[in-house]
Order: C-alpha cells, then structure tokens, then sequence
C-alpha cells in the first residue's frame, strides 16, 4: 500500500488546489487508511485498502457535490493528519492526547481555509501530500524533515504557478 500512497500524496501535493476534488479524495483515503489501520487491526490488508479506497471516493463525491463544505472538512481532516503527523515527527516521546492533537489540527485548518481559501487549499495539499510522502517510506528523522520541507515546498511552487497562469476569477474544478 505505500506505492499507493506516495502516490496519492504526490498528486496532492502537486494538484490539490487545482483539482480539489482530488485533494479531498486524498485525504478521505489517507484517513480511511488510519482509522482501518486502528479499527481494523486483525483484518487482511485488502480490507484495510477498502476501506481507504471507500473514503477516498466518499471525498471525492462529497468534493463533488457540496464543494465548499467537502473542502472544509477535509481542512479538518487533513489538519488533524498533519498535527498528528508532525508531532509523531519531531515530537515522538511526547505523552498528550492524542484526540485533542488532532481536534487543535483539524480546527485551526478549517478556519484558514475559510478566511484565506486558495493559499490555504496550497498549502495544506502540499503539507498533506509531503506527509503522505514521507510517512511512507521509512527514513530517519533527518532525512524524513528534509524531504517533508522539499516536497512541500515544491508542491507549493507548483501550485503557486498553476494559480499565477490560470485567467483572473476562475475557480478551481
């Protein structure tokens, strides 16, 4: 299943805004995949990858169908990922719970996403999309900060420019 992420995670990173359906499908597999990794520990993997794959195409009618309600939960949602994420990375000894982590995370992206909508939707895929990345291969802590911050920052620059290029008051699909 990490071949699957690192690419689930690329393409967040580098189309999340531009395609926000797919950023929000993205986020509805890496969560899928949590919670089956969780809830579902005596289980096969394929049904593990089931239940990813359910979420990521519930994410991607949600995204669909109610935009703006799907990309806010999926700010709460990818916020909650990221907390846990970057507290598991360079915070690994630290003793707190868990939920409140995740709550904090999932809340605080939701209100930028709300205020500041395109810089936030860029950031957080490419934040998403790095974490998927790196939580996917196994390296140290060095390496690991360091291709997180490369890949967020490329995902970044990307979108930045595809945004730059598009025509003035055109939304993202």
């Amino acid at each position: 299943m990490a071949v699957l992420e690192v690419l689930v995670g690329l393409a967040m990173l580098s189309l999340g805004r531009k395609l926000f359906w797919l950023f929000v499908s993205g986020v509805g597999f890496v969560s899928g995949a949590l919670l089956a990794a969780v809830a579902l520990q005596n289980q096969p993997v394929w049904v593990a990858l089931l239940v990813a794959l359910a979420a990521g195409l519930l994410g991607a009618l949600l995204a669909v169908v109610i935009q703006r309600w799907a990309v806010g939960i999926a700010a709460f949602l990818a916020g909650g990922y990221v907390a846990l994420g970057m507290a598991d990375l360079w915070f690994p000894e630290l003793a707190i719970q868990r939920w409140l982590l995740y709550i904090g995370g999932g809340v605080l992206f939701s209100v930028l996403v709300g205020f500041l909508f395109d810089w936030a939707l860029i950031v957080l895929s490419s934040l998403s999309g790095a974490l998927v990345v790196v939580q996917s291969v196994e390296l140290g802590f060095a390496p690991a900060a360091v291709l997180l911050v490369a890949l967020m920052t490329a995902g970044i620059l990307t979108q930045a420019n595809m945004m730059r290029k598009e025509k003035p008051g055109r939304r993202p699909r």
